[in-house]
């Protein structure tokens, strides 16, 4: 192997004095510098070298040539800051880095810059324009740290900005009118440290040199209104067009239209130079400052020489940083000049700052949205779309290459035809099937594998039979596998007939060729013909490498005093079975397993089924010996799994439920243990399915990337989410209890929802995830029914998924997936808790959707609860293909006692929204109560809404000084909103401190979360929200709490580094908190 470090290394290696296998390297005495930029590596990369000697890329052997387009840029950028800055690179060499696993984009450390793969690594025909772009600017960024923040660095991390902002700059080669001022800073401080004062001083007296700034006026009087200070200003311009004179007034520009912005002097002011100029004088090459705003709220400007008939623009080349809006006269000049044929005369940096501005000051209600569309239409876009066209062309320039990226996706959303047209064949050029076909099924796996655990050696052999039934008539048999080597040499298939246990009759099937298909993760056999209703036996054997990467067949460690102890251990979900051992890598492709695992004598091994109780020797290994496993019923192959560790175990009564962990830590068992097998009883009598397995397996493992597993009768889990030390010792606390409790109720009722009934495949994902979500808390609550997990359940699981899919970003449950990166990026809350509905089994089958909605439709056919003429189907892809929520609003009439009821989509961004028949509709049950009621016990729908934007209800008898309450107990997944009138007199009963309690503790946990989260779209006003929460004073329920306090959350961030925080904190949190802590210490009086 290799070492690297800051400086060059010196002389020839040393031998290390009992260890024959290792030398010393020794580098040359450093430079003075912090400790944060040293660094060293010790790798076995291959190095590619400049000319000189003295610049040098490192990378992977396979990657290594990827290297090159940084090679070819390195050099030239830093000998461009050396004659830039006027000072030499102050290190001998430079060395950079490409690492497969960095946390940060790329670092700094004095020559030997580190970089994540993608941020240095380029490879030509492949990577897009936009990677060749990044690399640079990366590259460009660490190198010019190598002034900024090496040879000068901040004397604490507040100066941070110090660094990254001038490298940020200096990335995109900018400064020019500063380079000759920064040489002159660092050369007075090179090898120490600084703070910005520091430059404040030093640009201060350049300027009062130069006669650029008053000698009344310091840099840092200026500068500490940026940096100091939270956000940036939007400078108002009102042009009196009688007078001439223009009033120009600064706020600080936030995207959230909280509504009304009252101006104070506790609201933050700035230094901002203003430029300007207009439609006669089209001057966009003077960016020097006409005007300063001195931190005051407005000024005016008068003999700015504009008629009223032209346009004026502030901010030119938009060089501060401001937004700008005006009056509605002047924008409407501005639109008339750029859709003129000489729309050119306004510079294209302030073309594009006139867009964002106007989309941004419209998203934050500071611009009616009519005047930011007249500015960027789908006109406008056609026009540059056809100067562009849909292909990159070689020589295309850099910025062009942008522009058609950014143009058509654009163009393609706004349903440009000629763009839909071209991406729909692009997409069917580029589009692979990723599926296996099914010519082939597996029927039974017989699988060996010989696992190497200890240092030095990582590796696994591995052989494999895989019996198989044909299908249809074929000529090939593809399996899935990756990262493993197959000996093709060996590899041999043959037929396979029950009546021939000696093999001596069945035919040997010719093999022409075997190859990988790399993008498919493909294992291809080409054979003679397979026939159709015949059974084959597909015999391989492979190698692999235990991966620390957690994921396959990977190696995990802990330590045991200074002796570390390793384990091999699998997580194959979604599609990492592949990486272990030759197979049908889908969910759908169900078969038996017959396991087989060879393992050190001193240690122990588990798999899925239990273990047979003979174990055999292996020749060649004398340390060894074979585990053999029973025949497991049919299962995918992402529920297999298997172990060898030196853990202890703990089991139950009757030997069939087993816990293990690190011998250290078995004792912390127990409380799984005691709980684990009450649960899997409580599911078997709930299901009325007995479990299908003769055992269970529970393994606390040290390194686990997911929370758990739940591989049939193998579950595995985090450490942290099984292992439980009782409360006397004052480590684990209720919280964790609890986590424990649900995540293995969770994994559990896997056993019955994903293991005994599987999704074909992972669009269906929801149908494991969102049943076994709901299933926890039935389970969690079998055990511990004073822990109320249900009532829990709200807060906990509907309300944390409203923030999430009340996203843009959200996505509908089912969705469609091919590839292995999609399938991972699924496994998300929205998936996992957004759907909670009861099962009908299928046994030892896999399943859609669309099996579970004709399963409900016929039983509620049966149990008169559905219309003949409605299916479930019809009303769940109004939920499973959507994206999002609704929020249902309610208007009352209190004249006549209708109500009206509409409903939209519900997002937090508080966006303009203009209803379309194309819009999210959903079947929503409708349930209510109402003051005189007071019934939340029926959930049941008494109306629904089908699909449609709006509904009238009559005949609630509900009087018009009653309040009435829509979605009891939460059962229904979307928000309500209520007129004003009502939303009063629910504040009134809320406010009732003897009967508040009427409405539910569910549900007052709704109206909380509801009303502040609707304030936070825009729908609500604050004032009614607050009002809702002020109840909580006599507050003492947990689920009232926990949603105003998960809805606060967002306040609090919004508002800590305001001015205004401190009365937020004061008269609002402390005194609510501080009430309900003296009524629960009165109540333990």
């Amino acid at each position: 192997m290799t070492s690297i470090s800051n400086m060059p290394r010196k002389g020839e290696p040393i031998s290390v004095s009992g260890l024959d296998s290792y030398v010393w390297d020794c580098y040359d005495r450093s430079v003075p510098m912090s400790t944060y930029l040293v660094a060293f590596i010790v790798s076995d990369f291959d190095a590619k070298t400049s000319e000189d000697g003295n610049f040098r890329v490192w990378a992977r052997h396979d990657a290594i040539n990827q290297s090159q387009y940084s090679l070819n840029i390195g050099p030239k950028i830093l000998k461009f800051y050396e004659d830039y800055f006027k000072i030499k690179f102050p290190l001998p060499k430079m060395d950079m880095v490409a690492l497969p696993d960095f946390s940060a984009g790329a670092m700094e450390n004095w020559g030997l810059i580190t970089y994540r793969e993608t941020a240095m690594l380029y490879q030509e025909g492949i990577s897009t324009s936009g990677s060749k772009q990044r690399v640079a600017v990366v590259v460009s960024h660490e190198l010019a740290h190598q002034w900024f923040g090496n040879l000068v660095t901040p004397s604490w991390w507040t100066d941070l900005w110090l660094n990254e902002g001038f490298a940020s700059y200096m990335e995109y080669i900018g400064m020019d009118a500063v380079s000759l001022l920064i040489n002159r800073i660092t050369y007075r401080i090179a090898y120490q440290s600084a703070e910005q004062n520091d430059l404040w001083s030093a640009l201060t007296k350049q300027a009062y040199k130069d006669k650029v700034l008053d000698s009344s006026v310091s840099v840092k009087e200026i500068m500490d209104t940026w940096t100091l200070q939270t956000g940036f200003p939007l400078i108002t311009v009102t042009r009196n067009y009688d007078n001439g004179s223009i009033t120009l007034t600064q706020e600080r520009f936030l995207l959230r239209n909280s509504g009304t912005t009252v101006t104070s002097e506790a609201e933050p002011l700035w230094w901002v130079p203003i430029t300007y100029t207009s439609e006669k004088q089209l001057n966009f090459n003077n960016t020097q400052p006409t005007k300063w705003m001195k931190a005051e709220r407005s000024i005016i400007l008068n003999d700015l020489n504009v008629s009223p008939s032209e346009w004026i623009l502030f901010n030119i080349q938009e060089t501060g940083y401001y937004r700008v809006t005006y009056d509605r006269a002047n924008w409407q000049m501005i639109i008339k000049q750029l859709n003129k044929e000489n729309f050119k005369d306004i510079s294209t940096i302030n073309r594009a700052q006139l867009i964002d501005d106007a989309l941004n000051l419209a998203r934050a209600g500071k611009l009616d949205y009519t005047i930011a569309f007249d500015l960027y239409i789908l006109k406008l876009l056609d026009n540059v779309y056809k100067q562009v066209g849909f292909i990159d062309k070689v020589g295309d320039p850099q910025l062009t290459v942008f522009t058609r990226i950014d143009v058509l996706n654009w163009a393609c959303n706004f349903n440009h035809e000629d763009c839909i047209m071209n991406a729909v064949q692009q997409f069917k050029n580029w589009h692979i099937d990723i599926r296996l076909p099914r010519d082939i099924v597996p029927d039974l796996y017989e699988l060996w594998l010989i696992p190497f655990i200890w240092k030095g050696n990582f590796t696994f052999h591995g052989e494999i039979k895989i019996l198989v039934n044909v299908t249809n008539d074929t000529n090939n048999v593809t399996l899935h596998a990756v990262d493993i080597k197959i000996d093709e040499s060996f590899t041999s298939i043959r037929e396979y007939s029950s009546n021939d246990k000696s093999n001596n009759k069945t035919t040997v099937i010719r093999i022409m060729e075997q190859k990988n298909d790399t993008d498919r993760q493909f294992h291809v056999i080409r054979t003679s013909k397979l026939k159709k209703g015949k059974q084959y036996i597909v015999h391989l054997k492979f190698t692999g490498y235990l991966n620390d990467d957690l994921h396959g067949f990977y190696r995990s460690s802990y330590t045991v005093g200074n002796q570390t102890r390793w384990i091999a251990t699998t997580q194959f979900e979604p599609t990492d079975a592949r990486r272990a051992f030759p197979c049908f890598d889908e969910p759908a492709l169900k078969a038996k397993f017959q396991i087989n695992i060879a393992r050190p004598q001193n240690m122990t091994s588990i798999s899925n089924m239990p273990k047979k109780e003979k174990t055999t020797p292996l020749p060649d290994i004398n340390t060894y010996v074979w585990d053999h496993y029973e025949r497991s019923v049919p299962m995918s192959t992402y529920l297999v799994a298997f172990i060898v560790f030196d853990f202890d175990v703990r089991k139950s009564k009757d030997g069939d439920f087993r816990v293990w962990a690190r011998h250290d830590a078995i004792a912390q068992t127990e409380y799984s243990l005691s709980i684990g097998p009450k649960m899997l009883k409580f599911y078997e009598d709930y299901f009325k399915i007995k479990y299908p397995l003769p055992k269970m397996d529970i393994a606390a493992l040290p390194d686990f990337e997911a929370g758990a597993m739940e591989n049939w009768g193998l579950m595995t889990f985090r450490e942290t989410g099984i292992l439980y030390q009782k409360e006397e010792d004052g480590i684990t606390d209720n919280d964790s209890k609890q986590l424990i409790a649900l995540t293995l109720a969770h994994e559990l009722s896997h056993q019955w929802f994903g293991n005994l009934v599987t999704p074909n495949w992972w669009t269906d994902l929801w149908l494991n995830e969102g049943f076994a979500s709901y299933m926890e808390y039935i389970g969690t609550n079998a055990v511990k029914p004073e822990w109320r997990v249900l009532e829990q359940y709200v807060v906990h699981e509907l309300q944390s998924s409203f923030n999430l899919d009340a996203l843009e970003s959200s996505h509908p449950i089912s969705i469609k997936v091919d590839y292995p990166d999609e399938i991972n990026e699924i496994f998300d809350a929205i998936t996992y808790k957004k759907l909670t509905i009861l099962c009908v089994f299928r046994a030892y089958q896999s399943a859609e959707s669309n099996d579970l909605w004709y399963a409900l439709t016929k039983q509620a056919h049966k149990d008169k609860v559905l219309n003949s003429n409605i299916t479930v189907k019809k009303i769940m892809d109004t939920w499973t293909l959507q994206t999002g929520f609704p929020v249902v609003t309610v208007s009352r009439n209190y004249s006549n006692g209708s109500i009206i009821l509409t409903q939209e989509r519900f997002l937090l961004d508080n966006v303009t929204r203009i209803t379309s028949d194309k819009w999210e509709l959903w079947w929503i049950p409708i349930t209510y109560t109402t003051e005189k009621q007071l019934n939340f016990n029926n959930t049941q729908p008494t109306k629904w809404m089908k699909a449609e934007r709006s509904i009238t209800l009559n005949d609630l008898d509900v009087k018009p000084s009653q309040w009435i309450l829509f979605n009891v107990q939460e059962t229904g997944y979307y928000r309500v909103n209520y007129d004003t009138e009502n939303w009063k007199l629910i504040i009134k009963q809320l406010n009732n401190i003897k009967n508040f309690k009427n409405i539910s503790v569910i549900n007052r946990a709704q109206l909380i979360d509801d009303a502040l989260n609707l304030a936070r779209a825009g729908k609500l006003d604050y004032d009614i929200a607050f009002n809702i929460t002020s109840y909580l004073a006599n507050e003492t329920e947990y689920l009232p709490w926990k949603a105003a306090f998960r809805a606060l959350s967002y306040l609090n961030n919004m508002l800590i580094k305001s001015r205004g925080y401190d009365k937020f904190r004061v008269n609002y949190r402390r005194s609510r908190i501080i009430d309900i802590c003296e009524k629960q210490i009165s109540m333990i009086v």
